[in-house]
């Protein structure tokens, strides 16, 4: 029998989601489980770590001695400058520190969060201008750390997240049936589909200093 060839290439390798307890970054660390890595956890709330690794356990068995957290601790600002502070500039500090501790390999990759909203904006979404830095990052990392580790960004459109909570049940609905009218897909990303490029930018060893787009096709000019 032939071995795997490609749903193995995860298996054993380890992988530090930083905001892995929610939303997308749930969905990403699932998929991880599914294709059998190594999983480290983090979270500035310590019982949502306890909680998320409990849940990745019962529903992976398989993958429960190899799934961890730890809390990330900050200091106890604004709520709205603490999402800004993590945007747009957490991610740089994390990488830099983490290159340390990288195997200097092709399998080895950074992956940052970007968005949809650089290179097309939407009416309200100046509070998501955070997400367009690691567009410019990208290219950087990948000529820094060029023969040694890979770096990418994802770049979601409109995913259907807790993100979107603040609008109240029927705004959010309002937003996501405007939205959905101007998209070719017609429908709004969901977590699951985000998590795809994440494994993309994980198992391809050719792909670096690139920028996965994962927006529903907001940048085609629609109806």
């Amino acid at each position: 029998m032939t071995a795997p060839r490609f749903t193995q290439k995860l298996n054993g390798q380890r992988v530090l989601p930083i905001g892995g307890t929610g939303g997308v970054g749930m969905a990403v660390a699932q998929a991880l489980a599914e294709h059998g890595a190594e999983i480290i956890l983090s979270s500035s709330r310590e019982a949502k770590v306890k909680r998320v690794i409990d849940d990745l356990a019962s529903q992976y068995a398989h993958a429960k001695s190899g799934i961890s957290g730890y809390t990330c601790e900050g200091e106890e600002v604004a709520e709205d400058q603490k999402v800004g502070q993590v945007r747009t500039i957490a991610s740089i500090p994390v990488a830099k520190i983490g290159i340390k501790y990288i195997d200097k390999a092709r399998d080895s990759s950074i992956t940052f969060t970007g968005g949809s909203t650089s290179e097309r904006p939407i009416a309200g979404g100046f509070g998501q201008c955070s997400r367009s830095s690691p567009r410019g990052s990208t290219g950087w990392g990948a000529f820094d750390l060029a023969a040694y580790i890979r770096v990418n960004v994802d770049a979601p459109g409109v995913i259907e997240t807790d993100l979107w909570q603040g609008m109240g049940d029927e705004g959010k609905r309002q937003f996501f049936k405007q939205h959905e009218a101007s998209i070719p897909t017609g429908k709004v990303g969901q977590p699951d589909d985000l998590a795809e490029a994440y494994l993309y930018c994980l198992r391809d060893k050719n792909a670096t200093g690139i920028v996965v787009d994962s927006n529903s096709g907001v940048f085609l000019q629609w109806r």
